[in-house]
């Protein structure tokens, strides 16, 4: 496959050749293909291709699929159907650090989640005061003893 992985894990984890060399085929092969526009549901490789990627010489339009689907919704391109409002579970979102704080992208996801159910229920700790999932620096792929896993205390 000529899609590789943006490079990001690799960065956050301080292997910034393996991160270079991950990048460098990505930027060439969107070149070739002239591929401006790119649709991500992963936060990590949305802030390296919009905000990262530039410093190889690419500049691209990169969305989340969030904006993206929302967008759909809003022009009525798609429609979604609504859950049965009786019920008794409610919803919430996490915001992830690299999509809300990094990027400033809030909304979207809850409009979504808004147009299929009135049970959104905001967490306590929510958009720029979200806890951080610890996926970024690596802990994603640390063992936890009980106690101090991250999930637990968010």
């Amino acid at each position: 496959s000529l899609e590789k992985c943006t490079g990001d894990p690799a960065r956050r984890t301080g292997n910034e050749y393996l991160a270079d060399m991950m990048i460098r085929q990505n930027v060439e092969t969107f070149k070739e293909k002239k591929i401006h526009k790119v649709i991500t549901a992963c936060p990590h490789c949305f802030n390296s291709l919009k905000n990262e990627y530039k410093e190889y010489g690419i500049e691209l339009e990169v969305y989340h699929h969030s904006e993206y689907i929302n967008r759909l919704i809003s022009d009525k391109k798609i429609s979604v159907k609504a859950l049965v409002s009786d019920s008794d579970e409610k919803y919430t979102y996490h915001d992830s650090c690299y999509l809300g704080r990094y990027n400033k992208i809030y909304d979207a996801p809850r409009e979504i989640i808004g147009s299929f159910t009135s049970n959104y229920e905001e967490m306590e700790k929510n958009k720029s005061k979200a806890l951080c999932c610890g996926a970024g620096g690596g802990r994603l792929w640390m063992q936890e003893t009980e106690g101090t896993m991250v999930s637990h205390k968010r």
